[in-house]
C-alpha cells in the first residue's frame, strides 16, 4: 500500500477470528484519498483450501469510530458470503 497509497501510515496487522474460516487476519493503515486522511481496514482471509477473499472498508479518521462507520464494518462482516 505504501508504494500506491499517498501518505501511508501503518496502524496495524493481527491476527483475528471470523466466521470460523482458518486463516484471517486484519490489515489496518492510514492513507490520504484526494487530500482527505482515510483509515482503511482489510481483512484478508481463506475460506477453505483454494479461496481466498478480502473486505476492505474505509472511513474518514475523524469518522472511524463513529456510528456510521462502525456499521459499515458490522455489515460487511455480517453479509459476506462466498461464491461456491
Amino acid at each position: 500500500a505504501r508504494g500506491l497509497s499517498d501518505g501511508y501510515k501503518h496502524v496495524s496487522i493481527k491476527k483475528v477470528e471470523y466466521n470460523g474460516y482458518p486463516t484471517v487476519a486484519d490489515w489496518t493503515f492510514e492513507r490520504s484519498h484526494s487530500g482527505v486522511r482515510v483509515r482503511v481496514l482489510n481483512r484478508g482471509f481463506k475460506v477453505d483450501a483454494g479461496r481466498g477473499y478480502s473486505i476492505m472498508v474505509s472511513c474518514k479518521v475523524e469518522e472511524w469510530d463513529g456510528d456510521e462507520c462502525r456499521t459499515l464494518r458490522e455489515t460487511a462482516f455480517a453479509t459476506f458470503k462466498p461464491t461456491k
